[in-house]
């Protein structure tokens, strides 16, 4: 059954039945590639993922896990956010090791509500949203010489939301 459509104002949302079953799949067969911002993982915590076959990376474009202490507006978080990647608490490595398998995502999901305040947004909503569909899909951007942010920043958050 395909998601309901958003009214209005109102977010698509995956029926969980289907996220959870989505989710536990993505975890037994897919590659799990992880990323950290806003937290410093222990050695040991990365090494203990890596014998469950989970690996590190440094480029957030193809992370499949960030982990996070809070929500933050780094361009890990916004990219991963945009992406629609998991998005866990340091626990969900914690515990993970401490079974020595690597447990479902769903149970470890990020909460903040102080940052959701903070930033007026609900975060699961939104990771439900950019899974369906990109922001910037089918739009190409032009980056003019008088703008002062980063090139290479508004790059990578132009392309983890689908743009060119």
């Amino acid at each position: 059954m395909p998601p309901r459509k958003a009214r209005n104002d109102e977010p698509a949302k995956i029926p969980k039945s289907r996220r959870s079953v989505q989710t536990q799949k993505d975890t037994l067969t897919q590659k799990i590639w992880f990323v950290t911002t806003g937290c410093e993982l222990e050695d040991e915590d990365v090494k203990a993922l890596s014998k469950l076959g989970a690996k590190q990376t440094g480029d957030v474009r193809e992370c499949t896990h960030l982990i996070a202490k809070s929500i933050v507006r780094t361009l890990k978080f916004m990219c991963a956010l945009a992406r629609g990647v998991h998005i866990v608490s340091p626990d969900w490595v914690r515990q993970s090791a401490t079974s020595k398998r690597l447990l479902d995502e769903t149970d470890f999901q990020l909460q903040d509500p102080a940052g959701e305040k903070k930033y007026n947004f609900k975060l699961s909503e939104s990771l439900a949203r950019a899974r369906l569909r990109r922001i910037f899909k089918s739009h190409i951007f032009y980056v003019t010489p008088n703008v002062q942010t980063d090139k290479n920043i508004l790059r990578d958050i132009v392309a983890c939301n689908g743009g060119e």
